[in-house]
């Protein structure tokens, strides 16, 4: 039985529990919190997951919602390479950071799932690109 509503993808619940894990541990790092440029980027990839599911869901295409997906994926990866800029920068040890990167893995292979299960892709119609040729 396939999911009936947003929040019933394991991806898109993944996905909010990585966010607010996020917000939580800036919360928790007041080195991190004062650091406003770092704080924007990463909360804006992390909070860009959940709701980038949440419009491709709303477009109701599946050619859309795996759009929309990978864009939450593009998402999720920048967060995670913000996280481990954290550490680069002193903001968190490996270790606080271990168990929110295992859930953002979980949240891509999810997410993976989900863009597989909506159908084998199809290239978008449009004009063909003329053949380039060598001379």
């Amino acid at each position: 039985m396939s999911p009936k509503r947003l929040d019933d993808f394991v991806a898109f619940q993944l996905a909010v529990d990585f966010k607010r894990r996020v917000y939580r541990l800036i919360d928790e790092h007041p080195r991190a919190k004062r650091d406003l440029r770092y704080v924007d980027q990463l909360f804006a990839a992390a909070s860009g997951i959940d709701s980038k599911m949440a419009e491709g869901w709303a477009r109701f295409v599946p050619a859309e919602v795996r759009q929309f997906l990978r864009y939450a994926l593009g998402s999720l990866e920048e967060a995670k390479g913000w996280l481990r800029d954290g550490i680069d920068r002193g903001h968190f040890t490996e270790a606080e950071c271990e168990e929110l990167l295992v859930i953002g893995n979980r949240c891509g292979a999810a997410t993976m799932a989900w863009w597989k299960s909506l159908g084998p892709f199809v290239k978008p119609k449009g004009r063909a690109r003329p053949k380039r040729t060598l001379k």
